[in-house]
């Protein structure tokens, strides 16, 4: 009997620190998704990539009688998500905060049309959000406005339009660069256009962008596309770290509202 105590308790000791209750309870999500594929009657389509190394604990209990909602509960730990793409049918995808089902964007935009019938409550809203935004923002009261006393360089003529770079004073001593492209033919007046760029290194001078500017302006617009605070041009000026801080929102703001200064007092 002696033997048997110490010899139970190491084999209850070696199982303890060996596999705990959650993990004896770990399944593959594959094996999960196919299991919901044979209950459900329904077709999964995931990417190998998206299910190596991943396991659902419990997985069974999980499980409700309706597919979606056990895909929510099956997919949720691992920020993926599905979209029906037809009957019976499902697309797992990792979760991209820019994408939503058409349906979802619809059932928005009826709520918030609910929320301003007029024109008069959406002019009241209008002027809060406004309100709010630039007090958030430390724009209340706005900066006073200096000459912007634009540098124009380079200018080329291309194939009905012409473009120039050009630099703008947003603030005493801080410029904001771009490119300004214009029609080639026309008397006007032009739409103006402004194309701020977002996350990509060359800013706007980015390919895709170049091509978006220039066609718009043989379009007949009069199209002026910049750099972000603290981005491509302006890195002259301020670090990159700058472009992460908190006063970004501030600079961009201003940045954007000296740009359409800038469009609107063009002949």
């Amino acid at each position: 009997m002696k033997t048997i105590l110490p010899l139970l308790f190491v084999a209850l000791a070696f199982i303890s620190h060996s596999q705990t209750v959650e993990e004896a309870y770990q399944k593959p999500l594959k094996e999960v998704l196919q299991k919901a594929e044979s209950r459900f009657g329904i077709k999964i389509s995931c990417s190998e990539r998206l299910m190596t190394g991943k396991t659902v604990t419990f997985a069974d209990w999980r499980f409700r009688s309706d597919p979606e909602a056990t895909l929510n509960l099956i997919l949720g730990p691992h920020d993926l998500v599905f979209s029906k793409t037809g009957e019976g049918q499902y697309l797992v995808e990792a979760f991209q905060y820019h994408k939503r089902p058409v349906e979802e964007g619809r059932i928005h935009l009826e709520k918030l049309s609910a929320l301003y019938p007029a024109l008069k409550e959406w002019e009241t809203r209008k002027a809060g959000l406004r309100t709010c935004m630039l007090e958030q923002l430390k724009l209340s009261p706005f900066p006073g406005k200096n000459p912007l006393n634009p540098i124009y360089v380079n200018k080329r003529e291309h194939t009905g339009y012409i473009a120039e770079n050009v630099a703008i004073e947003s603030l005493p001593g801080v410029y904001v660069s771009g490119t300004l492209n214009r029609p080639a033919k026309g008397k006007g007046p032009f739409p103006g256009i402004m194309v701020a760029q977002g996350h990509f290194e060359k800013q706007h001078y980015e390919e895709y962008c170049q091509i978006l500017s220039s066609t718009l302006a043989r379009m007949g617009a009069v199209v002026f596309s910049y750099d972000m605070f603290a981005k491509g041009e302006e890195s002259l000026q301020f670090a990159f770290e700058d472009h992460r801080s908190t006063i970004a929102p501030t600079m961009q703001t201003i940045n954007s509202t000296r740009v359409l200064d800038f469009l609107t007092s063009l002949p």
